[in-house]
């Protein structure tokens, strides 16, 4: 991905993240990071994951370089639903300290359900919101 693209992907995020609520948020780009297992919960996502830190509000967006050779629509939708994740983030990590009173088998077994119900609230939420939201604007 050429330096151009990095820069409007990040105004792009930017911009996505102001209109959904999240001015007082401090979002940062991370381009070519591993990011986990996706595809377990949403194939059409591509991969990327929002690592939202704790007590902060502040999400790096993990993204891999290819995402520039991605359909827009598919990359707004992706934007979208890590941005979404900031929404819940306290919500996530609460629910995640209390399953892990359970003990290792029960919050292994609860944890994988939180986490599926979780991105499928996010992704239908993103579905729509997406709509509402532009296309991002690479540079020729």
């Amino acid at each position: 991905m050429k330096k151009r693209d990095r820069k409007e992907l990040g105004r792009y995020v930017r911009h996505c993240a102001d209109e959904m609520g999240l001015r007082d948020w401090t979002i940062e780009l991370a381009i070519d990071t591993p990011s986990v297992d996706i595809d377990e919960y949403d194939a059409s996502v591509i991969d990327a994951t929002m690592e939202c830190v704790n007590g902060q509000k502040l999400g790096v967006l993990c993204c891999p370089a290819s995402i520039r050779a991605r359909d827009r629509e598919q990359i707004r939708h992706t934007v979208v639903h890590e941005l979404t994740h900031c929404h819940f983030a306290e919500l996530f990590e609460t629910g995640s300290h209390f399953l892990r009173q359970l003990g290792p088998t029960a919050t292994a077994a609860a944890d994988w359900s939180y986490r599926l119900s979780m991105e499928r609230a996010v992704d239908a939420i993103a579905r729509e919101w997406s709509r509402h939201l532009p296309l991002v604007d690479w540079p020729d």
